[in-house]
């Protein structure tokens, strides 16, 4: 099984991340081919798809591995979730679930109603689980914009850094960066 679930963008159309490694949080803009834009979603949305064990199953923003702009190291794209991000697809996927399990119960059930001979009266009824919507940003405006001359991207990293900043693209070190204008 197999979902697609909507993550909310900042207003710049930034997406935030978390190191696996270092737990330090940065923003990347996600790449729009194949994702949200294509599925007709929001604009200010981006697209994950996630197996039903809630593991992320390719990551639509990068094939391979990302790389900490704050400590350098290297994860695959697919492990950089915040705690926020895994508790949502925890929770889209526990709704599913119910859901399915719902609606062969209340099968199973009407079926027994329809076949009772009177000795026995069984009454199924079924109310719809909502839909969980995309979360609402929580977007502190903690983080500052920083142009990446060695792939022309944008990053949105802690503000006032000033330790070197890493790619997460291609891992190149910058050892220092301005913010954008």
């Amino acid at each position: 099984m197999e979902f697609k679930i909507p993550f909310s963008l900042d207003p710049e159309g930034f997406l935030r991340r978390q190191c696996p490694l270092c737990g330090r949080q940065f923003k990347i803009k996600p790449l729009r081919e194949g994702s949200a834009l294509d599925a007709g979603e929001p604009e200010d949305t981006f697209l994950l798809s996630v197996e039903g064990e809630g593991k992320v199953k390719e990551d639509l923003e990068t094939s391979t591995e990302l790389f900490c702009p704050y400590c350098g190291q290297p994860s695959p794209g697919k492990e950089f979730l915040t705690d926020a991000q895994k508790e949502y697809i925890h929770s889209i996927i526990g709704k599913h679930i119910a859901r399915l399990v719902g609606d062969n119960l209340f099968q199973s059930l009407k079926k027994i109603e329809s076949h009772s001979s009177g000795s026995i009266s069984i009454k199924a009824e079924s109310k719809k689980i909502p839909e969980p919507g995309i979360p609402p940003l929580a977007d502190v405006g903690d983080l500052q914009i920083y142009h990446l001359s060695c792939c022309e991207k944008e990053i949105k990293i802690q503000e006032g850094w000033e330790k070197p900043v890493y790619c997460p693209y291609c891992g190149f070190m910058h050892k220092k960066l301005l913010p954008r204008d």
